[in-house]
């Protein structure tokens, strides 16, 4: 396995567990300032068919590895407390790098279809600044603990997962798999999980309750906050 000095924080096991576990409401009320190195490596998912070619494990890896650095490199050449500076560059990869609105997409799952066409403009819109706003913003300082990439094996018809660890120096290994696939000619992220628990499907499983209990311009408004 490959080892990067990624540097996150202690509380980064902690803190993706938070992102992953609490609901639309809490979140929206609480204010938490962290690392989270793997940032850039945030999941997506394209709007446009994917492409049928399988993604190659080598350059999969690659990509993975590649997306780390560059979110290392915001940590390693901006001060912990330039957090406007770690904002601005982090929203510049996630928006170049990431289809965001298609992965607010792939979270609305089933709900997307029944959803009208000026909700589903303004839902895409909301989702994509929440996650850009959101994410770019929980940074803080770091310690001396190491990213490791691992090796990628093909799952689904057309995708890689990409194994990795964050290895810590207080506590057991964390793992982290991100799945990627090609679209058109580029390759992206389609879904993380830490420790086996997929944030695609956490997120999904937290907006269908909202829809099914409070319906869909509920969700919209407890989205805008986080805006």
């Amino acid at each position: 396995m490959e080892t990067y000095a990624c540097n996150p924080s202690p509380l980064l096991p902690k803190f993706i567990g938070y992102l992953m576990t609490k609901n639309l409401v809490t979140i929206s009320r609480r204010s938490t300032l962290t690392i989270f190195f793997a940032l850039a490596l945030l999941t997506a998912l394209p709007v446009h068919a994917a492409s049928s070619q399988a993604p190659d494990a080598k350059d999969a890896v690659n990509f993975v590895s590649t997306l780390a650095h560059k979110a290392l490199g915001v940590l390693k050449e901006t001060s912990e407390n330039d957090l406007s500076a770690r904002k601005t560059v982090f929203r510049d990869i996630l928006t170049e790098g990431f289809d965001l609105k298609a992965i607010g997409r792939l979270v609305l799952g089933r709900h997307w279809r029944a959803a009208g066409a000026e909700q589903r403009t303004e839902y895409l819109h909301l989702f994509s600044e929440y996650v850009l706003k959101t994410y770019s913003s929980m940074l803080g300082g770091y310690t001396d603990e190491k990213f490791e990439i691992g090796k990628a094996r093909p799952t689904g018809k057309a995708d890689m997962l990409v194994e990795s660890r964050i290895v810590r120096s207080n506590g057991p290994p964390v793992v982290v798999n991100w799945r990627v696939r090609i679209i058109g000619d580029k390759y992206r992220v389609i879904d993380i999980s830490v420790e086996g628990v997929s944030m695609v499907l956490t997120k999904r499983s937290e907006f269908s309750s909202v829809i099914k209990n409070k319906g869909f311009d509920a969700l919209l408004t407890a989205l805008q906050p986080r805006t």
